[in-house]
């Protein structure tokens, strides 16, 4: 028994030191962040099909912060927002074999001026190539949420509720706890004030619901004020907007609503829809405020969902570098598979049932 436990005491710490990320942001000097307010994307593209898919899931990152998508051939609106629009250069290196790295850099440049803004960058490296471009698409995502925060996705609007979530810590292990408003270490921001290069945030402390002062009070005893520890860094959490629904806010979107990212960029949602349903199902899983009217779009076309029945080895493959062959025929590549399961393209029940046929 003491052996056994040496034996996966050893596993675990392999895992752990071999499983590492790292990330930063540089912004240019005397750039002022909050003025922009929209982003274009390019027709990005790296040659390979499956590094193209992490260029996607980047995308749709910047997409979920508070920069509002534009078309390039939006003229219109473009020249009426000229002075507040970015345009992101996304760039992606992976060594494909076990135990490489993959690296992400995001270089955002202002779309009138073509003057670099900030750059933003990542670094993954796992036990497997797919657990390399996980690592690192979860530490851009961190960084981007750092860099374009809560406060601005709202609207400046204040108060709101916040709850800090990592990964690992008890409070985010599921989406019910992370949040609850009457579970755990909340705060209530009631004022934001830029400064440095993330600001600081002011606000009441709760702890399961109630006025709880101690957590600042004994880690953070050289505060005098209500600054809110730590207000630009780790992965914070929305959950409530006094005053103003989260529905209003981020308002469901409809049939004729136009997705403005990723692959289908410039198409419809029923456009979508008709082509590819189980991707828009896919987005909703990425963020619980991004939602998609799928009872309108059911009722206009009552057809399309019967497909989905189908058993996922009997599905296609419409995405990266098994396109256009069933799930079926790449069984044996597990680790491609597991990285589909760590994106939500698939889920671990279709893991399960494609690699134990």
């Amino acid at each position: 028994m003491k052996l056994i436990k040496h034996i996966l005491l050893i596993a675990i710490l392999s895992l752990i030191m071999a499983s590492c990320a790292s990330s930063r942001v540089v912004l240019s000097n005397n750039v002022s962040i909050d003025k922009y307010k929209y982003v274009i994307f390019g027709d990005e593209t790296t040659g390979d099909r499956e590094l193209d898919d992490v260029v996607m899931a980047v995308q749709n990152y910047i997409s979920s912060t508070n920069l509002e998508v534009l078309s390039s051939i939006d003229r219109l609106n473009i020249q009426e927002c000229l002075d507040s629009i970015l345009t992101p250069n996304i760039h992606i290196t992976s060594e494909k074999w076990d135990g490489g790295h993959t690296y992400i850099t995001v270089t955002f440049y202002d779309y009138n001026s073509n003057q670099r803004v900030a750059v933003v960058k990542s670094s993954g490296i796992g036990m497997t190539v797919c657990h390399d471009q996980n690592i690192a698409l979860g530490a851009i995502k961190k960084e981007l949420d750092k860099l374009f925060n809560i406060y601005y996705n709202i609207g400046k609007r204040t108060p709101f509720l916040v709850k800090r979530c990592e990964l690992g810590l008890a409070r985010s292990s599921s989406e019910t706890r992370r949040i609850d408003p009457n579970q755990d270490r909340t705060f209530l921001v009631e004022t934001v004030k830029p400064r440095g290069k993330y600001g600081k945030a002011y606000g009441k402390c709760f702890v399961d619901g109630k006025p709880n002062d101690s957590y600042r009070q004994e880690c953070y005893p050289e505060i005098k004020d209500e600054e809110i520890p730590c207000a630009g860094c780790g992965e914070w959490v929305l959950i409530d907007v006094p005053g103003i629904s989260l529905d209003v806010l981020f308002p469901i979107h409809k049939a004729n609503d136009i997705l403005m990212f990723g692959k289908y960029k410039g198409k419809s949602f029923a456009e979508i829809y008709k082509i590819d349903s189980q991707y828009l199902h896919w987005l909703e899983t990425t963020d619980r405020l991004f939602r998609i009217d799928f009872d309108e779009l059911k009722q206009l076309y009552p057809d399309i969902e019967s497909s989905i029945n189908k058993s996922i080895g009997e599905k296609v493959i419409d995405f990266g570098k098994y396109k256009g062959l069933r799930f079926s025929d790449i069984k044996n590549d597990t680790s491609y598979l597991e990285w589909l399961v760590s994106v939500n393209k698939i889920s671990i029940e279709d893991f399960y049932s494609l690699t134990t046929e």
